[in-house]
């Protein structure tokens, strides 16, 4: 073990013309994976590097810790069975998932869109063609699974350049969101509802600005510019019936009492926060190098050192890293690669077996500290800039999200499980897909910011598995 340093993603060799020119409005697909857009870069660089005293590795968690049963026989008594077998279904896919991905990095600019779980099979969503090395893995991928490849009539990147133009000018608008349809047919910009623009309205004595003014002055701009793709891309706008919140607890909420090396779901207190007293849950235990660290939601702590401590009052350690606008934050202490499983009170467990890329309709769990576990989350479209408020009104925006609703129609989150684990399943243990970071007024909505997003922002990081 040697002294740590928190490593951001290194900015390595420069970014020839052609590829500054698509990426220059925040090409999300460069952004989730591994390679940084010069947007990216700039956010690394007034990131400082962290230096602390070295976390050791934990040989045992603490005794009281119980592994619960990971069979099918244990997950149905958490989700019907049809969920169930639909999970396990989508479990055969994550290979496929993540080669699929990686090869489409290494050339955003090629016309990718998304993947997507579609029926019993993945489609994988392309404008134009696929080169060939894409093409090879689908075809070998069809010799076990239902994979096809789907014509898009719009990139992600041009989706994504479009949606961070309209995100330029909603400073004080009434937006809520700006979604991509995954199937790269337009991008969905959805307002808050008409009672928060009225109050946010009578309290400072402004007007907003409407979404619709705003989508017609990008239309204008592009059209001015020559850039035909925003002046033709169809955006559809909606008005929300509930407002985004951060899922931090005013406290006290409860996961009760942990030990280190510590596990993900477990109640985080923050006693720093300006707001006072300040609850979330822990999310993954991860590694970086030599180095153990907690990773949590960014909107969790105020600033870099805060202190954190479980509910029982044990100090766990003090932030060291965050990426405000991604909504993530690491937190200096020694995670383990165990995951509370169960109701808000469970001593029982699972193992983070491994990590993988968001997919379209695929069906993830939670495990908050407050709601305890919760399945049957259905990943919804593509990526999401959020400007959402707290119960106080404070406005906060992030951008990367990934929505998602219950199925059954179920609270897809509570305050207090922000920051949280969510996962789908490998084998008898879990797969790490992100961490909570809003939702939906006690609505079914839930969203996340993925696992993809971690690994640009520090490099080589991790959730710690066996």
């Amino acid at each position: 073990m040697h002294e740590g340093r928190l490593r951001n993603r290194p900015a390595g060799a420069a970014a020839d013309a052609a590829t500054a020119e698509a990426i220059e409005f925040g090409n999300p697909f460069r952004r989730r994976i591994m390679r940084l857009p010069r947007r990216a870069l700039g956010l690394i660089a007034a990131t400082a590097l962290v230096v602390f005293a070295p976390i050791p590795s934990a040989s045992a968690d603490a005794s009281d810790r119980t592994a619960s049963n990971g069979s099918d026989e244990y997950w149905s008594t958490v989700m019907d069975r049809k969920t169930l077998a639909a999970m396990r279904h989508q479990e055969k896919f994550q290979p496929v998932v993540q080669e699929l991905t990686e090869l489409a990095a290494k050339n955003p600019a090629a016309g990718f869109t998304s993947l997507a779980f579609e029926g019993d099979g993945l489609s994988v969503y392309w404008k134009g063609n696929p080169p060939t090395p894409v093409q090879q893995a689908v075809t070998a991928a069809r010799n076990k699974l239902d994979v096809k490849l789907r014509s898009a009539a719009y990139s992600m990147a041009d989706m994504e350049n479009f949606a961070d133009r309209i995100a330029g000018a909603a400073a004080e608008s009434d937006l809520q969101a700006i979604s991509l349809n995954y199937d790269g047919s337009g991008i969905k910009i959805t307002k808050k509802p008409p009672s928060r623009v009225s109050s946010r309205e009578a309290k400072s004595g402004r007007s907003v600005r409407r979404a619709e003014d705003i989508l017609s002055q990008v239309r204008a701009q592009g059209a001015a510019a020559g850039n035909a793709v925003a002046k033709r891309i169809p955006a559809t706008v909606v008005t929300a019936d509930h407002v985004i919140e951060p899922l931090a607890c005013n406290g006290p909420c409860s996961r009760l009492d942990d030990s280190p090396a510590w596990n993900g779901g477990i109640r985080l207190v923050n006693r720093d926060s300006p707001k006072g007293w300040y609850e979330c849950t822990s999310g993954f235990g991860t590694r970086q190098g030599n180095n153990y660290y907690l990773v949590t939601a960014a909107h969790c702590g105020h600033s870099s050192g805060d202190r954190y401590y479980d509910a029982a009052g044990e100090f766990i350690g003090t932030s060291c890293g965050e990426q405000s606008t991604l909504d993530i934050q690491v937190i200096c202490a020694p995670g383990f690669y165990r995951m509370f499983d169960g109701p808000p009170g469970t001593t029982n467990y699972k193992n983070v077996l491994g990590w993988g890329y968001h997919v379209v309709n695929e069906l993830l769990c939670h495990s908050g500290a407050t709601s305890g576990v919760i399945c049957g989350l259905k990943t919804i479209g593509g990526d999401y800039q959020v400007w959402g408020e707290d119960s106080d009104g404070d406005q906060f925006y992030v951008k990367g999200l990934i929505k998602t609703t219950q199925i059954d129609g179920q609270t897809g989150a509570r305050k207090g499980d922000s920051g949280g684990p969510v996962f789908s399943l490998m084998g008898t243990g879990v797969r790490a897909k992100g961490t909570i970071s809003a939702g939906g007024a006690g609505s079914d909505t839930m969203l996340f910011q993925d696992w993809a997003d971690y690994l640009r922002q520090w490099s080589d990081m991790y959730p710690r598995t066996p």
